[in-house]
């Protein structure tokens, strides 16, 4: 099918668009635990993970993504952080968004239902755990978009971080996020 598509393309001088951005909003749990090599550890987790998500399409199946994060264990008290994410989204399987292919009068739209990836990010968190502490380190996700219509999707994603702090502090981070996104 994408074969013949693309043909049509080629030869027809049929134009063709895909959704260059996407913009979500996610909720969910995380946790979050430190040591050092003096065997001290410390571990914080809650319900009140937020994500902002800015991504960019940089090919049909690459995004390149900014976000930036809210941790919060109770709203008032409680353990908090916050921090930034640089990195991407590869879809294995599918486009990165929706296509779009005109050719005078008709047009076709292809937009898979579901849109699994994978993505990789450089991860800056800032944590308010018994002394303020900050962390940087690579981070790697698992998630799949829902269409529910041609402009708004639902995200579901897993994320794991591997963090180092000052000194010899190393930090392991979990979410389970859920969220809403829009394409354009």
């Amino acid at each position: 099918m994408k074969l013949a598509l693309s043909t049509l393309v080629l030869f027809f001088g049929v134009s063709s668009s895909a959704s260059v951005g996407q913009v979500a909003i996610k909720g969910g749990s995380w946790s979050f635990q430190t040591e050092n090599v003096r065997s001290n550890s410390e571990s914080s987790s809650g319900f009140g993970a937020y994500s902002v998500e800015i991504a960019y399409a940089v090919s049909p199946k690459f995004q390149g993504v900014f976000g930036i994060n809210v941790l919060m264990s109770d709203i008032y008290t409680g353990s908090s952080g916050y921090g930034f994410d640089f990195g991407g989204k590869y879809f294995p399987f599918t486009s990165a968004g929706t296509i779009d292919i005109e050719s005078g009068k008709a047009s076709i739209i292809i937009q898979e239902k579901w849109r699994p990836y994978i993505g990789l990010s450089f991860r800056q968190r800032i944590f308010n755990l018994a002394l303020s502490s900050s962390y940087l380190g690579p981070g790697m996700s698992l998630g799949v978009d829902y269409s529910l219509s041609r402009d708004v999707f639902l995200n579901a994603e897993f994320r794991y971080d591997y963090l180092y702090g000052n000194g010899d502090a190393l930090a392991k981070q979990m979410n389970m996020l859920i969220g809403l996104g829009i394409e354009f």
